[in-house]
C-alpha cells in the first residue's frame, strides 16, 4: 500500500501522482492483478465522491511497448457488478522514441459503438492539448507544439498520454467484448497504432453438472459427459488429470469404483462437480473350436454370431455352419459384453470338396513336407492355405511359381485341408491331407 498524505489542491486545479510498480518475476502471463485507488477528503470541500475510488483490473503480459492503450475493467461480471453506473477508464501512452523532439502529436480514438460517446469525460491528460470529435466515433487529441524530447535525450520527458472516462451501452447478448486502439502521429510520420483495449462483460453460467451411468463396463470408452455453458473443462479420474474437453471419452478403465470430477471455468468463473462409477469386469473372452462343421464357445450367458459381418438369428452357445467365412462371437452377461472374438472357419462336406486335375497336394499321406504342384501355372494369382480339422489357418502364401512346399514338421498327426484360392478368394481346389509321424 503506497499512501499520500496531507495533500492540499486547489479549487479547479489537479494533481498527478506517478506511481511505478514492478511485477513479481514469477508472475505467470495472463494473472489478473487488481490495483485499488481511494481518495478520501476531509470536511465538505468534495460535493461529488462516486469517483473517489478507482479499481484496475490488469492482466500481465510478457512484452512492453511505450505507445499502448489500457482499460481499468478488462473482465466485467454483470451478476455481481452496475453495469448501468459502471465507467469504463481508458488510459493512452505514448513515447517519442524517434531521434528528435516531437513539434506536435495528434491521437485519435475509434470509440466503439458499444460505448456511449456522450458520456465521455476528460480526466487528465500529461500536457495541454484540444480535445475534438470526428466523424465515425472519433475522438481527437491535439497536442500543438508540444515539443516532446526523444527517449536518447530525455527518456522521462519523452513520455505522455490521456486519461478518460465513458460508460458502456446497455448490455444484452453474454458474452460481450467491447474493443478499441488509437493512432498515435508524431508529426508527420505514419500512425503508431496501439494495441487493442479490450473489456468481456459476461455471466457465470449454471452450476456445472455430470451426466454419467452409475455403473459401466470395462472397456467403454464414453465415461462421462459435463453440462455446456462453460468455456473450459478439466476431468480427473480419481485425482489424476486425464482430459480437457467437455467430454470424457476415449479413456479405458479396468473394473472398479472410481471418484471423477470435473472443473469447468469461464473468465472469473469456476464450478465443480463430482460423481461415483462402478466399473464392471467384461465376460471372459470366448474361444471359438470347431468340431465338423459346428462352432462351440465357452461361458454362460447370451451369444451373438456374426458371419462376414452379418448378424446371425443365433443366440446359443454353439452354432452349424453351413458355409466358409469368417464367423465371430460375443458374449453378454446380462451386465456387460465381451469383445468380438472372430476367425476364419472352413465349412467342409463332399459337395463342397472341389477337385481340380491342376492342382496336386502331395505326397498323401504327408509327413514332414507337402508339395503343391500346379500344372500349366500361368502366373495367375493364386494362394495357398493350410487349415486344420478345427478350421484354423495355419499356413497362407501367395504362390508365385507352380510348385510350393508347405513345412509339415510342426504339426501332429491328424487331418488338414489344403485349400487353394484365385484373386477373387473363390476355392479353386479343397483336397484332405493326412499327417502322419515318422
Amino acid at each position: 500500500m503506497v499512501n499520500w498524505n496531507n495533500l492540499t489542491i486547489e479549487p479547479y486545479a489537479h494533481v498527478a501522482l506517478t506511481v511505478y510498480l514492478s511485477t513479481a518475476t514469477n508472475v505467470e502471463l495472463g494473472t489478473f492483478v487488481n490495483l485499488t485507488t481511494e481518495l478520501e477528503v476531509t470536511g465538505n470541500a468534495d460535493y461529488y465522491t462516486p469517483d473517489n475510488t478507482s479499481v484496475w483490473n490488469l492482466e500481465v503480459i510478457g512484452s512492453f511497448d511505450p505507445n499502448d492503450k489500457y482499460v481499468n475493467h478488462q473482465r466485467v461480471n454483470t451478476d455481481s457488478t452496475d453495469v448501468e453506473s459502471l465507467e469504463l477508464l481508458y488510459t493512452i501512452r505514448f513515447q517519442n522514441t524517434g531521434t528528435a523532439e516531437a513539434i506536435n502529436v495528434v491521437v485519435n480514438d475509434s470509440i466503439s459503438d458499444l460505448l456511449e460517446l456522450n458520456t465521455i469525460r476528460l480526466i487528465d491528460t500529461s500536457h495541454p492539448c484540444s480535445m475534438s470529435f470526428m466523424e465515425n466515433n472519433v475522438v481527437s487529441w491535439n497536442f500543438e507544439n508540444i515539443l516532446l524530447p526523444d527517449s536518447t535525450s530525455d527518456e522521462e520527458g519523452s513520455h505522455g498520454y490521456i486519461q478518460f472516462g465513458i460508460q458502456p451501452k446497455t448490455i444484452d447478448d453474454l458474452p460481450l467484448t467491447i474493443a478499441n486502439q488509437a493512432a498515435i502521429y508524431f508529426d508527420f510520420n505514419d500512425p503508431i497504432i496501439t494495441n487493442a483495449a479490450t473489456t468481456v462483460f459476461y455471466i457465470c453460467p449454471d452450476q456445472v453438472a455430470i451426466m454419467a451411468a452409475e455403473t459401466l463396463c470395462a472397456g467403454s470408452l464414453d465415461i462421462a459427459l459435463a453440462s455446456s455453458g462453460w468455456l473450459n473443462y478439466s476431468w480427473s479420474v480419481d485425482g489424476q488429470t486425464i482430459d480437457y474437453d467437455q467430454y470424457l471419452n476415449n479413456v479405458e478403465l479396468d473394473a472398479g469404483i472410481y471418484t471423477v470430477q470435473v472443473i469447468a471455468q469461464s473468465f472469473e468463473c469456476e464450478s465443480t462437480a463430482e460423481t461415483n462409477i462402478e466399473v464392471l469386469p467384461a465376460p471372459e473372452l470366448p474361444v471359438i473350436i470347431q468340431n465338423g462343421n459346428t462352432l462351440a464357445v465357452n461361458g454362460d450367458g447370451l451369444f451373438t454370431w456374426y458371419l462376414n459381418g452379418q448378424m446371425l438369428p443365433v443366440t446359443s452357445p454353439e452354432i452349424e455352419i453351413s458355409e466358409s467365412g469368417i464367423y465371430a462371437v460375443e458374449v453378454n452377461n446380462g451386465l456387460c459384453a465381451s469383445e468380438l472374438v472372430e476367425g476364419e472357419f472352413l465349412y467342409i462336406s463332399v459337395s463342397e470338396l472341389v477337385h481340380s486335375n491342376l492342382v496336386i497336394c502331395y505326397p498323401n499321406p504327408a509327413f514332414d513336407k507337402l508339395f503343391v504342384s500346379l500344372d500349366g501355372f500361368q502366373a495367375t494369382p493364386l494362394t495357398v492355405q493350410l487349415f486344420d480339422l478345427s478350421g484354423k489357418l495355419l499356413q497362407s502364401q501367395r504362390l508365385t511359381q507352380g510348385m510350393f512346399v508347405m513345412d509339415m514338421s510342426k504339426y501332429d498327426s491328424g487331418l488338414y485341408f489344403c485349400v487353394v484360392r484365385n484373386g477373387d478368394n473363390e476355392m479353386v481346389s479343397v483336397q484332405k491331407v493326412v499327417k502322419v509321424g515318422e
